[in-house]
């Protein structure tokens, strides 16, 4: 199944290049979804603090309400929840990427599952164990022009849920659409 994305240009000024992809969950059901009409140039820079979520109407009845987005993970270097991973779809509102530090015993650490996919995140994951708190650094994703198709998964079918997908990139002026 594939869903058709709108591409909004914030260029102007000085953020010449500057896009906004909305992506749609249009189709509910729990396989991953490609983006049809949208595919990442080489070079594009995905920019990992502005891609996030919005749920306009939460899933109620789903068994688990969360969705990953990425990159179509049939393309070489591709991974489905390389932006964002396990994102809520239970509860209205935006959820964004991120690493959150867990408090455990012996220490606070990053923890194995953060929701900032494994495209946007360079570092070590930690553990409740004395020295080994790990450390999580938000790094840019820039197309290589193979793995370019977005997508996104949802853990389960959902049926209630209406929501939209954000990725922010910059795209150099010379390679604009």
């Amino acid at each position: 199944m594939t869903v058709n994305a709108r591409l909004v240009n914030l260029s102007g000024g000085r953020y010449e290049g500057l896009y906004i992809l909305e992506i749609p969950i249009a189709d509910k059901s729990a396989s991953e979804v490609l983006v049809g009409n949208f595919t990442f140039k080489k070079g594009d820079c995905v920019i990992p603090h502005l891609c996030y979520l919005d749920v306009e109407t939460a899933e109620a009845t789903g068994s688990t309400k969360t969705v990953d987005f990425g990159i179509n993970s049939g393309e070489s270097g591709g991974n489905a929840a390389g932006f964002g991973k396990a994102f809520s779809t239970a509860t209205v509102g935006g959820v964004t990427v991120s690493a959150t530090a867990t408090a455990g015993t012996n220490t606070s650490f990053w923890a194995a599952n953060p929701k900032l996919g494994a495209l946007l995140r360079s570092g070590i994951l930690g553990a409740d164990a004395a020295a080994t708190p790990g450390c999580m650094i938000p790094v840019p994703w820039i197309s290589d022009g193979t793995a370019k198709t977005p997508s996104y998964t949802l853990a389960s079918a959902h049926t209630e849920l209406v929501g939209y997908l954000y990725i922010t990139f910059f795209r150099p002026p010379l390679r604009a659409p």
